[in-house]
């Protein structure tokens, strides 16, 4: 790199140097019609290109460009749709799952450009299930049964596979957080109008765009595609977030844009850490949760109550829209090393610090309810345990407890009674 400029291998094949020109010319048409920062425009641009390696690949990301209105997100997709490998525009609407079904196979081994995907005609739980298995090539098939139109026609099963690249536009976050985290976000912000140009409705009136045009259609004809180069794994990074991220790495590498890694790193940072945030809505987290709310008062005050199972479910269904059986809850819970039991007549989990501490740790619950210190008394063992997390083996603890002065074991409350006084009463 050098005043700014990434310094390409002088030596290249005739199909990267088509790439470049490419990229160059999505950078432009980006800067021209959008308000997009200049990182932002990079990954638009690596994302498109990289679509031309579909052939080539087992999974492959969502682009989702999300913003406030008339910030430029339909231009951005228009821009990607024009430089992607076969792309296929369609707006969800109100169109049932079976149409978007049908529209999804259409763009098999090509891009799905979507407008308006928030929601189906039947809300979004069908259609973020159609994204989902479309990411990963083993997994991108919809089954249904055709035919029986006649009176004892017969049915017959059809498979579609549904395998691609996606560029949607979106108002909302999904709700599947797995989903969430396949997913590349691209977020636009208000500019000034004077500071973009109008595009014009006619996409190929555009110089610009018309060239772009003519390099998605001689890309389209290259035998085999594109071949992408295995990413370089960038340390601190999940390997989930490097799964999503590694088909624009990949072309960025090609291309000999190393600067984009290092840039991007902060992106792929956060994407980590909002990775720990999905998993607290794992199902073993929510339970966790939920016993949490249940033995802390308004006050924050903490108890050793049962918690009845049907309570724990009930909560998670108010909170998260998640469904989850009590039966499924006791079998977390026992998972989780917690004794469930039968305690008037209701199903209940016996909340044990010790456990709920160390598994919140395990699972990545954060909470104000745990404390930042616990010291618990096992008058079965006569060992104090102090510390961040219970676990019985860790040094800082052994140490304290060894350290820790024992109190006496105070024995069960018992009440006196006056017999001469209860004799006098009842025989008044």
């Amino acid at each position: 790199m050098k005043n700014n400029k990434v310094l390409y291998p002088a030596k290249s094949s005739p199909r990267i140097k088509s790439l470049r020109e490419a990229a160059r010319l999505m950078d432009s048409a980006l800067c021209k019609f959008t308000g997009l920062k200049p990182l932002q425009r990079k990954t638009v641009t690596y994302y498109g290109l990289a679509t031309h390696a579909l052939n080539t690949t087992e999974i492959f990301p969502q682009l989702a460009v999300s913003g406030p209105t008339s910030s430029g997100k339909s231009s951005t997709m228009k821009v990607a749709g024009v430089f992607a490998y076969q792309p296929h525009a369609f707006p969800i609407g109100n169109k049932t799952l079976p149409v978007i079904r049908e529209e999804l196979s259409k763009a098999h081994d090509g891009t799905a450009v979507i407008e308006e995907a928030d929601e189906s005609w039947k809300g979004e739980v069908g259609f973020e299930s159609l994204l989902s298995g479309r990411y990963d090539r083993a997994t991108a098939e919809a089954g249904f049964m055709e035919g029986g139109g006649a009176k004892g026609g017969k049915w017959t099963a059809v498979t579609r596979k549904t395998y691609g690249a996606t560029i949607l536009h979106r108002r909302k976050s999904f709700i599947d957080a797995a989903l969430e985290t396949r997913t590349i976000p691209i977020r636009t912000h208000k500019v000034d109008p004077k500071s973009v140009t109008r595009m014009p409705r006619k996409l190929s009136d555009d110089p610009i765009l018309a060239e772009g045009y003519e390099f998605s259609k001689a890309a389209q004809a290259w035998e085999g595609g594109v071949e992408l180069p295995a990413a370089d794994s960038v340390p601190g990074i999940d390997g989930r977030v490097m799964d999503t991220f590694e088909p624009l790495l990949a072309m960025a590498k090609l291309l000999g844009d190393h600067a984009f890694i290092k840039e991007i790193k902060s992106v792929l940072l956060h994407r980590t850490e909002e990775l720990g945030f999905a998993q607290e809505t794992e199902n073993e987290a929510l339970v966790l949760r939920a016993i949490l709310h249940h033995t802390h008062d308004e006050r924050g005050r903490r108890s050793f109550n049962y918690v009845r199972l049907r309570a724990i479910a009930d909560w998670i269904e108010d909170e998260f829209r998640t469904t989850i059986h009590p039966r499924q809850v006791g079998v977390l819970c026992r998972d989780l090393n917690l004794k469930t039991k039968s305690s008037n007549g209701a199903a209940v989990v016996v909340p044990d610090w010790r456990i709920i501490v160390r598994s919140c740790a395990e699972y990545g619950v954060t909470d104000d309810a745990l404390p930042s210190k616990v010291a618990i008394s096992s008058r079965s063992s006569g060992r104090v345990c102090v510390g961040r997390y219970l676990t019985d083996n860790h040094p800082l603890h052994l140490l304290k407890a060894k350290k820790a002065r024992k109190r006496p074991e105070k024995g069960p409350k018992t009440m006196s009674f006056n017999l001469r006084d209860m004799a006098r009463e009842e025989g008044n």
